[in-house]
């Protein structure tokens, strides 16, 4: 899987995410309450059952996020989750970065 950077900024209950490597960068946004929502439940949105959850905007375009069986996330950028137009498999460290940024601390 290809190494990425996570770099999460809040801005009230705006939530902004830049995904970047050396070769592309993708800025999403989110609300603080989606941001939340993956926190909680990306465990329970196993692409194998067909689950996501639907949060954030990038490129005027719904993002749904997902994991995989091997413990990636899939974010996939489109109408929905089934015929999106930019599909990004990421690392799991992500969730990581946005409960610092937030401060979330619950457990989950």
């Amino acid at each position: 899987m290809t190494k990425f950077s996570y770099f999460v900024q809040q801005f009230d209950s705006e939530i902004r995410l830049k995904i970047s490597n050396l070769q592309m960068e993708l800025n999403l946004t989110l609300t603080e309450d989606e941001s939340i929502e993956i926190i909680e439940n990306i465990q329970k949105a196993n692409w194998s059952e067909r689950k996501s959850i639907k949060a954030g905007i990038c490129l005027n375009s719904n993002v749904f996020w997902c994991i995989n069986e091997d413990k990636s996330i899939s974010l996939l950028i489109g109408t929905d989750d089934e015929t999106w137009e930019i599909g990004l498999k990421i690392s799991l460290d992500v969730i990581a970065e946005m409960k610092n940024k937030i401060g979330y601390s619950k457990e989950v």
